[in-house]
């Protein structure tokens, strides 16, 4: 009887081993698998979320053009904005590293030109990149260290105003708001006029030009 219990017993704590490693084996590939579910999950979500702030881009996209009074002299100027990444279209799931990048890189480049109405050749601008726009009200705001020039751009839709009096910067506000909401919503493919504020760094005057799109 004693040789048999000692022959017993190791035989059974090899068999609880064995069972103790399985369960453990189990354990952790259902915490990998709700850990992949979860990265899925979130990098549908920011996917979802860089296909929405896409749609500002792409209906902001283009060149716009316009004319602001500076004392005497009629100035034409011209702005061109231009997204860093295009939508993303493939049907492959992308993990939410990729997702991630695509965030944090999605920028406008924009290049301002101004010249002088009658026609001269000489003209003045600056070139800005990495800009990020404020997308809950429709304006984006630039400025550099080489640039003489800050500008606040502001969506913009002058079809419904009366006449061509001054434009508040409350009416400014209001209505970039909602252009940048039917944006996001879909319900706006294109953005026709922008509210360029322009404000040199060496002069109190701000100065003021509605520009509209030239090129998509």
């Amino acid at each position: 009887m004693r040789i048999l219990f000692l022959l017993v017993i190791p035989v059974m704590f090899v068999s609880c081993g064995k069972k103790d490693d399985k369960n453990l084996e189990e354990k952790t590939h259902r915490e990998l698998v709700v850990e992949n579910e979860n990265l899925e999950r979130r990098a549908t979500l920011l996917e979802n979320d860089l296909a929405r702030k896409q749609e500002f881009y792409t209906a902001v996209e283009g060149t716009y053009e316009g004319t602001f009074m500076a004392g005497e002299k009629e100035f034409k100027t011209r702005m061109t904005l231009i997204p860093s990444l295009p939508p993303y279209t493939s049907n492959r799931i992308r993990t939410l590293e990729e997702v991630t990048a695509d965030l944090n890189n999605l920028s406008f480049s924009l290049q301002t030109t101004h010249w002088n109405a009658k026609g001269t050749a000489v003209a003045s601008g600056c070139i800005f990149s990495e800009i990020k726009p404020d997308y809950d009200n429709g304006q984006i705001a630039v400025a550099a260290e080489n640039c003489a020039n800050v500008y606040k751009v502001s969506l913009f839709d002058s079809s419904d105003r009366n006449g061509d009096g001054p434009i508040k910067t409350s009416e400014v506000l209001q209505k970039s708001r909602v252009i940048s909401k039917k944006i996001l919503n879909k319900d706006i493919k294109e953005v026709n006029e922008i509210h360029v504020v322009i404000q040199p760094t060496l002069v109190a005057k701000t100065f003021v030009a509605i520009l509209r799109r030239v090129q998509p």
